[in-house]
């Protein structure tokens, strides 16, 4: 599990911030009205964000019914729209994969923060700002501009991470055989012109960095291409190399961690109270209403197909030190398949040779003699009482419908 946990702020219940850690079993238990279910709402809340890019929701696609946010107004802190939520995110960069988890090799920690809100010249709700945290310290943060643009406002050039990434990098990309400390000096204005430049676009929930960047002259990725370092041009072509590639894996950066927290938060289901509940006799289906599963009706499909669960519950209704109750789960089938496999055709072939029969019968009163006369015998072969089945009617039958495929959709729809 890559989510170790995550923070709210300004979310209903919550003013300052409130950190909950996630385990393969986490309890989450407090007083009526202490903010348990907003937990549970901020999740789903990011959920339906990467789903559909929609923040200002009142339903959301897992919680159905079960959970009413309401929109911004509703559920953010003291319902003032002047506040930025804040969902932040600590993930463990050693269960990262690909390129965000080679640049992040020697952290510890990576925290994501994101914080939206109303927009305070739009009507829509937006992310208004990004960030990543890693060991503890900020590395970078962006902030909203016009266009639904995000544009990075600060990187940290001092921070060890960042370091490690940009000599990487540079040896990586140029024909340096050492960075030394006085090169990272000389890349500090090169850094302060660069940054500007860099900006994201939000999809969903998380950023993306653009995949263009303003004075990148790079193609491919790093290590399709080598700069040459000279000795008399060193701080030159370090800094050539930094505008070419840096962006590039900034990109790698971002969008790995925001493809991580997507692929994590995906995996929610809210299985809320159990608040759905069937009649005594029910034709069970498959239920593709998230407010089946939100209102906990999906506990009663766990009870139906597996046996192992509807034993433990009968020993919880009946046992005397327990609920103590007189009940029992039983699963019976009214109309078993196999019965209706056996008997369903030949009365779907004798209803549709009535249908046909009927429709004969009114067409003989039209002046056709063709018709006329097959109606005749219709009536001759079929009211007359005369057994078997005029052969008229089998083909007409025949030539309308497939018999068994029909027989064997129907059984399938009425199991």
């Amino acid at each position: 599990m890559i989510l170790n946990a995550f923070r709210i702020a300004n979310f209903k219940a919550f003013a300052s911030v409130q950190r909950v850690p996630v385990r393969p079993i986490t309890l989450i238990y407090g007083a009526n009205s202490a903010g348990k279910s907003s937990v549970l709402h901020a999740l789903a809340l990011a959920h339906h964000a990467i789903e559909t890019g929609d923040l200002d929701t009142q339903r959301t696609r897992i919680g159905g019914e079960a959970i009413d946010l309401g929109g911004l107004r509703q559920y953010v802190h003291r319902r003032e729209r002047h506040r930025q939520v804040e969902l932040t995110f600590e993930l463990d960069p050693r269960r990262l994969s690909g390129r965000a988890r080679e640049l992040l090799r020697s952290a510890r920690d990576t925290v994501m923060e994101i914080g939206f809100g109303g927009a305070s010249s739009e009507n829509d709700v937006r992310v208004e700002r990004f960030a990543v945290e890693v060991d503890g310290a900020p590395l970078l943060s962006m902030s909203a501009r016009s266009g639904g643009l995000l544009r990075l406002d600060r990187l940290d050039h001092s921070h060890p991470v960042f370091r490690e990434l940009l000599r990487g990098l540079l040896m990586l990309a140029t024909t340096t055989e050492s960075i030394q400390e006085e090169d990272f000096s000389a890349l500090g204005e090169v850094l302060d012109t660069l940054i500007p430049g860099i900006t994201a676009k939000t999809r969903g929930f998380v950023p993306r960095i653009d995949e263009e960047f303003d004075g990148s002259e790079a193609e491919g990725r790093p290590w399709d291409a080598f700069v040459p370092v000279s000795r008399g041009h060193r701080e030159e072509d370090l800094a050539r190399a930094t505008r070419l590639f840096l962006p590039r894996a900034l990109r790698d950066l971002v969008g790995g961690l925001s493809a991580a927290l997507e692929s994590e938060i995906r995996k929610l289901r809210y299985l809320g109270p159990l608040r759905s509940y069937p009649p005594r006799h029910l034709a069970f289906s498959q239920h593709q209403d998230p407010n089946w599963f939100a209102g906990g009706g999906y506990a009663w499909d766990v009870v139906r197909t597996r046996e192992d669960v509807r034993r433990r519950v009968n020993i919880w209704l009946g046992d005397p030190d327990r609920l103590k109750t007189p009940y029992r789960i039983e699963l019976r089938d009214l109309l078993p398949a196999s019965t209706m496999a056996t008997e369903l055709p030949a009365k779907l072939e004798t209803a549709m040779h009535d249908i046909v029969t009927q429709l004969l019968k009114k067409l003989a009163s039209e002046e056709n003699p063709d018709i006329e006369i097959l109606a005749h015998e219709v009536a001759q072969g079929v009211l007359g009482g005369q057994d078997g089945i005029v052969p008229e009617i089998t083909e007409l039958v025949a030539s309308a419908t497939d018999v068994e495929a029909q027989t064997e959709h129907w059984v399938k729809e009425m199991i």
